[in-house]
């Protein structure tokens, strides 16, 4: 049995677009596991760079919180997300 992790999109110009849910939210649980991992990532990393839309909401949260030195957990991101 085999897994596909990565799929690709390709869009009008030509580009590839690489999506792996799998990362997206093992991503998002390194930053909630430790917020100070979210400073390795911030410099290049946007909720624009998420595939699925749940991960797009909760990573900016995320962001929004952590740009505000919130401590963020899971927790209180379910609660901020869900508005």
């Amino acid at each position: 049995m085999s897994v596909e992790l990565i799929n690709s999109k390709q869009n009008s110009s030509d580009e590839i677009n690489f999506s792996n849910i799998e990362a997206e939210v093992a991503l998002i649980g390194c930053i909630l596991w430790d917020n100070r991992n979210y400073e390795k990532v911030s410099d290049f990393l946007n909720e624009d760079h998420f595939v699925d839309e749940t991960n797009k909401i909760i990573f900016s949260t995320i962001k929004n919180l952590l740009e505000k030195k919130c401590t963020c957990f899971p927790n209180n991101t379910k609660k901020l997300s869900s508005r």
